[in-house]
């Protein structure tokens, strides 16, 4: 079940990421990172999905290639990614 307000936008894609912004209000947000490959994920709120939407700005800014974002979704994971599974 998801509220009335959930409002999901995909942000990045390719063969091993999938990246998407979830905005529960228009005040709450956070970031979902998930690697295809391994079948793990994370989830971004509060002050660590500041952080990463800081880190798009500058992207969007100065557009890196895809290796250093891949990198840095790399280095996501590793903090705390959860198993998924798909259905």
């Amino acid at each position: 079940f998801a509220p009335a307000s959930l409002v999901m936008i995909l942000l990045y894609t390719s063969d091993k990421f999938v990246v998407v912004a979830v905005h529960y209000s228009p005040t709450d947000l956070g970031y979902e990172v998930v690697d295809k490959e391994n079948h793990k994920a994370v989830f971004l709120t509060g002050h660590a999905a500041v952080y990463f939407e800081r880190q798009l700005v500058l992207w969007k800014e100065n557009p890196p290639g895809r290796d250093t974002v891949e990198d840095a979704f790399e280095g996501l994971l590793q903090l705390g990614a959860q198993t998924t599974q798909y259905h």
